[in-house]
């Protein structure tokens, strides 16, 4: 199952980011990553890069733990 989320970066931008299962792409950039773990609110992600993102959850805030980046769901 799919699911697109809108969310407002730090950069100003609107990203838009579909999920398919594991697979997680930011429509507005092009990237594209892979959910490698999910516990409750935090994820671990894969970028495109190789490079691993832990990602804290916390109501509409979502927060990059590697590189300080909040993104807040609209």
């Amino acid at each position: 199952m799919s699911r697109i989320s809108n969310l407002f970066g730090p950069d100003g931008r609107m990203h838009s980011v579909l999920r398919t299962g594991s697979m997680v792409t930011d429509l507005s950039t092009g990237k594209s990553g892979f959910v490698i773990s999910e516990t409750g609110s935090t994820s671990t992600v894969s970028d495109s890069d190789g490079r691993l993102h832990q990602l804290l959850r916390s109501g509409s805030m979502t927060t990059d733990l590697t590189t300080g980046s909040t993104y807040i769901s609209i």
